[in-house]
């Protein structure tokens, strides 16, 4: 037996076996003083349930001892009642606390997530703009109603003379009322159109149906060298020659009577 231990003892101070030996050692003191410091160190004491309130927790949030079992309001190490309680909405506010948000933000805290947050740090959110709809409503503008055109009733003569025979001895048709594009004499001999009141109502308009030569004060519209039409004011009178087709040619005498406004 005693050669059996001198054996291992001089396999054990075998120059190779060193390395092995010392860390054999060092796991042995190490886990000897793990038991020692480790083992012997104060247990941490769990808070009990009626020391919630007596902290200071986070801003506006008071969980006061009226906290029940059965229903949670935060998990605490040591207690075994904590994680059997119902579900609980977390952005509702814990009962019996203080929240330090507005009215209106805490009757949304139940709905969405923004509404809740707003409830807990006391900042009221609202949206602006986006999908929903959020834009502040604009003032229209108000418009200025359009002024109503004025109308006129325009009175004329016209008819079939002679060349030269002064306008008070001519024998013509009076036309009265005239409505806009009336053709003049008649609709199937037309030589010119009524085309409305110019100048403010100062002079009446009438279009040149083919062609005409004209002799008398009328003003040619829209140029003097363009003559598309004519104006002609109150006692005026223009003389109308329609070149011939076979035979004679035809004049036409145009007076304007008068043009008074309508109501």
């Amino acid at each position: 037996m005693s050669e059996f231990l001198a054996s291992v003892r001089a396999d054990l101070l075998d120059r190779r076996m060193r390395p092995f030996l010392a860390l054999v050692v060092v796991a042995l003191v190490a886990a000897l003083a793990y038991a020692l410091l480790g083992g012997g160190g104060s247990a941490s004491v769990a808070p009990g349930p009626g020391s919630l309130g007596t902290g200071t927790g986070p801003s506006g949030i008071n969980v006061s001892a009226s906290t029940s079992a059965n229903h949670a309001a935060a998990e605490v190490t040591g207690s075994s009642k904590q994680r059997g309680g119902s579900a609980r909405n977390p952005f509702a506010p814990l009962p019996g606390s203080q929240s330090s948000s507005s009215p209106s933000s805490s009757k949304s805290s139940g709905g969405s997530s923004s509404a809740g947050s707003g409830s807990e740090s006391g900042v009221s959110l609202i949206p602006t703009g986006g999908e929903s709809g959020g834009a502040l409503p604009t003032t229209p503008k108000e418009t200025t109603p359009a002024k109503p055109k004025a109308r006129y009733s325009v009175d004329v003569l016209f008819g079939a003379t002679t060349a030269g025979t002064p306008p008070q001895s001519a024998q013509l048709t009076p036309f009265t009322e005239l409505a806009f594009q009336e053709k003049l004499p008649s609709p199937q001999n037309r030589l010119v159109s009524f085309a409305g009141v110019v100048s403010g109502g100062k002079q009446a308009s009438f279009k040149l149906v083919g062609e005409v030569i004209l002799r008398g004060p009328a003003t040619c519209l829209p140029t003097p060298t363009e003559c598309e039409a004519i104006a002609l004011a109150p006692g005026e009178t223009e003389e109308l020659e329609r070149p011939p087709v076979a035979g004679p040619s035809e004049v036409f005498d145009l007076q304007v009577v008068s043009i008074t406004p309508k109501s």
